[in-house]
């Protein structure tokens, strides 16, 4: 056992101790929300999704891989607002792709669900990269893959370019309009600022949509951490068949 995760121990199903510490927040998390807002949504929403990662077989992953490279678009150095809505596109088709594969092959799903079980939980933590469909590649890699312009894949310069727009918009109109009485400099200032504030949500659009992919991809694990005390008796059963001799 290690504390974090690396390269190789999440398939290898080295436990890690960051990894069970996520796990127990994540529950505990799940469980504060149902109590403090007297709801079983979050809960209920994360029972669903979990079967899609408790299920993962080495058929639904193949299966998978195949369709999603299908779907996949070319890459594209076009406007950047496309790149965002492409983004998007991916994120959608990802799920789709995760969804039905995994559906594809129920009976070898259920078989590995006490493998995948210990994998999510006790083995992968912050550190283990996100994939939005298991074996085709980390969510940067992906993202990468659809722009020519890799600049705009990368969620730091993204996070760059909206503060340094932020801090342009921020310090002519804070600073510099209530100082002029030209009313024709005004104007022309003003347009200035709405180009620039329009070019900010140009580039918080791709960010968002960069970033949504990332969150999204996280959900699925997350999910599958709050819901994994739920699925313990499952295990049981499922690790009983497997071995009957556990009953002696």
């Amino acid at each position: 056992m290690q504390f974090l995760s690396n390269s190789g121990s999440t398939e290898n199903r080295i436990p890690t101790w960051l990894a069970i510490i996520e796990s127990v927040a994540a529950m505990a998390f799940a469980l504060v929300i149902a109590i403090k807002f007297n709801t079983l949504l979050l809960i209920a929403i994360g029972s669903c999704i979990a079967p899609v990662l408790l299920m993962r077989s080495p058929q639904s992953i193949e299966l998978g891989k195949r369709w999603f490279e299908i779907g996949l678009p070319e890459q594209t150095s076009e406007s950047k607002f496309k790149l965002g809505i492409l983004y998007l596109r991916v994120l959608i088709w990802s799920v789709f792709v995760r969804v039905f594969a995994t559906l594809r092959h129920p009976i070898v799903g259920i078989k590995n669900i006490p493998d995948n079980w210990s994998r999510v939980v006790l083995c992968t933590d912050i550190r283990t990269p996100m994939e939005l469909v298991p074996g085709t590649g980390t969510v940067r890699e992906v993202l990468q893959g659809i722009t020519e312009d890799e600049e705009w894949a990368n969620p730091f310069f993204l996070i760059f370019v909206i503060a340094f727009y932020a801090a342009i918009f921020f310090t002519i109109a804070v600073f510099v309009l209530p100082s002029l009485n030209d009313g024709i400099l005004k104007f022309v200032i003003i347009s200035i600022l709405l180009i620039l504030f329009l070019s900010s949500l140009l580039a918080l659009h791709v960010f968002v949509s960069f970033l949504t992919c990332f969150v999204s991809a996280y959900f699925f694990r997350f999910s599958m951490k709050s819901t994994a005390i739920l699925w313990l008796p499952l295990l049981f059963i499922l690790r009983s068949r497997q071995n009957p001799k556990i009953f002696g």
